[in-house]
């Protein structure tokens, strides 16, 4: 049994461990998300302010990311929820995630027009398997939907995406595994 003076050193240990393990990713998914460094810092950081009221309640250390990742969204509609969705620029996605990182200007450039004509529904789930790295349990987790659901908007995403780009003859398995 875990004393009141333990309890706290054991939370800040957890807390610590987590930001080591998801600030990068996080900091990452925040920039897409915001378009501006700024933002992204200042969402980031109330998410780590919640993280750190909530650590309590972090029950399988399995799922932790997914669920900081969930925090993160819940804190970025807050502060954003009426402003008008962010548009994706595949130009700030790291270049190791870039399968095809030769890409050409015209071709980034008609890969984000194709992105940023889903729908959320579709490329919130894409951008968080590319973006994040997340498996399709971990987005069901951080989108409260299930697997399945995450299959298939994914599904539909890639396919809306070749069939915007199937004029343009890219090779979509070479750019980010779409």
């Amino acid at each position: 049994m875990q004393t009141s003076l333990e309890a706290p050193q054991n939370n800040k240990v957890l807390f610590n461990s987590l930001v080591d393990l998801v600030s990068t990713d996080l900091y990452r998914y925040a920039f897409w998300a915001c378009q501006d460094n700024q933002t992204a810092e200042d969402v980031v950081q109330e998410t780590f302010i919640k993280i750190w009221k909530n650590i309590h309640q972090l029950r399988e250390i399995d799922s932790a990311k997914a669920w900081v990742f969930t925090i993160f969204r819940r804190e970025h509609a807050r502060i954003f929820e009426k402003k008008a969705p962010t548009l994706l620029d595949i130009d700030t996605v790291p270049e190791d995630q870039l399968k095809n990182i030769y890409a050409t200007d015209t071709t980034r450039h008609l890969l984000n027009t194709a992105l940023n004509t889903l729908p959320n529904e579709y490329s919130d789930p894409l951008v968080l398997q590319i973006i994040g790295g997340f498996s399709c349990d971990e987005i069901a987790k951080i989108l409260d939907i299930s697997k399945p659901n995450v299959l298939t908007r994914i599904f539909r995403a890639r396919k809306k995406i070749r069939s915007t780009l199937s004029t343009s003859k890219i090779e979509l398995d070479d750019i980010c595994g779409l």
